[in-house]
């Protein structure tokens, strides 16, 4: 890899030998995916031409000859590609209207892809080699996930979930059966019932661009204080999770 910058080690092969590395630059919302031998030292740039994008750890076949990986080279919204080892092309197999990233397990099994639509988490199970897909997970409730896990043989996909009527737990999803479970219960002083989801709303900026917008209301009638919160971005996005100090309840 080149020498300078910040380095994030990503997506390791089931051999030890192979590791996917992401170089943030110095532009935001770009990074480049390197695949580094640890033995021998030899650094493949799986992009070298492209710029201005993003691109994500790789997630790699059952034969080791490939690997998926979420990038938004040449779109506005991440999909999913795969890289030929052999070649070292690659190309897009799995694109939609909202940004996608992708977590794979070691024995290449499985492929978890999750999409941001609207703020609001999708979860879907593909098979990596045929990209087929297998399950659209039902989630707990119109909410966010964070940080996708499978297990080394791929049965397994754990997973952190929240939404506005919900705390912050962790789940296990079957991946087989794609049946998810519970396994935490964060404490909280307001009872689920009694706090009420967002509704989504857009309105045009003055170019023309359409602006997403979150409206909690109480659930009891009569007049109510007001908050209003907006989000700078460019680089993150204020979704609908778990933000306690927030909440809008009766």
């Amino acid at each position: 890899c080149p020498r300078g910058g910040y380095f994030v080690a990503a997506g390791g092969h089931r051999d030890g030998r192979r590791l996917g590395v992401r170089r943030l630059t110095e532009r935001t919302g770009d990074n480049d995916l390197h695949l580094v031998d640890l033995v021998d030292g030899d650094d493949i740039l799986v992009a070298p031409n492209e710029h201005d994008a993003l691109f994500g750890p790789p997630a790699w076949s059952r034969e080791s000859s490939a690997f998926l990986f979420a990038t938004s080279s040449g779109r506005d919204t991440a999909g999913i590609a795969r890289y030929e080892l052999a070649t070292g092309d690659w190309s897009y197999v799995l694109e939609d209207t909202w940004d996608l990233e992708c977590v794979g397990d070691r024995a290449g099994s499985v492929v978890a892809v999750h999409a941001n639509e609207e703020g609001y988490s999708r979860l879907e199970l593909y098979d990596p080699d045929t990209m087929a897909l297998r399950h659209r997970v039902e989630l707990p409730d119109q909410g966010v996930i964070e940080t996708l896990l499978l297990s080394p043989d791929g049965h397994g996909l754990a997973f952190g979930f929240s939404s506005p009527r919900t705390t912050w737990d962790a789940w296990l999803l079957h991946t087989e059966s794609g049946e998810s479970r519970r396994l935490t219960a964060s404490p909280t002083t307001v009872p689920e019932s009694e706090l009420v989801a967002p509704t989504l709303h857009r309105f045009a900026s003055f170019d023309s661009e359409s602006i997403p917008y979150l409206v909690s209301l109480p659930a009891s009638d009569g007049a109510a204080p007001v908050l209003l919160e907006i989000h700078g971005g460019p680089e993150a996005q204020r979704r609908p999770q778990e933000h306690r100090k927030h909440d809008v309840g009766h």
